[in-house]
């Protein structure tokens, strides 16, 4: 959920996209900040304040690069913005690219692939 969800604001395709990269952060990690204090986890402002204030880089430790540039570029849309759609799915396809590259032949094989 956005931050612009917490503050009853009207909500956008930016708060859909939002919304999506935390999605993605929690499948990569497990959690999310937020969700670690039961102080955030009742109390709607103080949580949207915390998805308003958090450094990007802290949210994203240990991720690859285009999960900051991802919320980086999705936190600076403006309410009316259509988001570059064709730019997004770049950044990931980029980094999936790099990833695959980078990844030796073992790491490549999941479970239901592996003979």
């Amino acid at each position: 959920m956005s931050a612009n969800t917490h503050f009853k604001y009207e909500l956008s395709r930016r708060d859909d996209l939002e919304s999506l990269g935390y999605m993605l952060l929690y499948l990569a990690t497990g959690t999310l900040p937020w969700l670690e204090s039961q102080e955030y986890k009742f109390d709607l402002i103080k949580c949207g304040r915390m998805k308003k204030d958090i450094n990007t880089k802290n949210l994203c430790h240990g991720l690859p690069d285009v999960f900051v540039e991802y919320i980086n570029y999705v936190k600076q849309l403006e309410f009316t913005d259509t988001p570059d759609y064709e730019r997004i799915k770049s950044l990931f396809h980029l980094a999936n690219e790099h990833n695959i590259r980078n990844t030796s032949p073992d790491e490549k094989v999941f479970d239901w692939s592996a003979k």
